[in-house]
């Protein structure tokens, strides 16, 4: 009996030093929303980009095309993954790792794309308002990168304690 006792004692006060730092919510990937608005304002930004009719300076506006062109398929992507059985199918195990990745390139590609078509625009409202969201959607992937860094640290936080409990 004095054994069942001390072993009860054991479990715990390892429950207590657990529980507070073990997060309640499901921590494996931030959900689609974001994405769906990523999409929404990468696909805006382009299509007030093509709908841009001169140019004088057309490199920024040819770069800005292409990062934002860009944002819209590898976010569609994204939704048609989470949306669609492919992940189970494919198999794609890395994907929670290659996510946050690619998007960290696709926000730095469309920032500089949107800073350059800042500085170089004629000044029409299909640009300015381009630019507008692009900056947006910047924005956007920014806060969901945040987001994947945020779930990275739970999640091994989460298991430093699982693993500090088991020695």
């Amino acid at each position: 009996m004095v054994s069942l006792s001390a072993k009860q004692g054991k479990t715990a006060s390892h429950a207590a030093k657990t529980s507070p730092v073990t997060p309640t919510v499901n921590v494996d990937r931030a959900g689609p929303e974001l994405t769906v608005v990523q999409l929404l304002l990468s696909l805006t930004a382009f299509i007030l980009e093509e709908l841009v009719e001169t140019c004088t300076s057309c490199l920024p506006l040819y770069y800005f095309e292409f990062a934002s062109c860009t944002a819209v398929l590898f976010t569609l992507l994204f939704l048609i993954v989470d949306y669609t059985s492919c992940s189970r199918i494919q198999k794609i195990f890395s994907l929670p790792f290659l996510e946050p990745v690619i998007k960290m390139g696709i926000c730095a590609f469309f920032l500089t794309a949107s800073i350059a078509f800042f500085c170089y625009n004629e000044g029409s409202p299909m640009e300015k308002a381009a630019v507008v969201f692009g900056f947006l959607s910047t924005c956007v992937f920014m806060t969901d990168i945040g987001i994947h860094i945020k779930i990275y640290m739970l999640m091994k936080a989460k298991n430093f304690h699982a693993t500090e409990g088991t020695s």
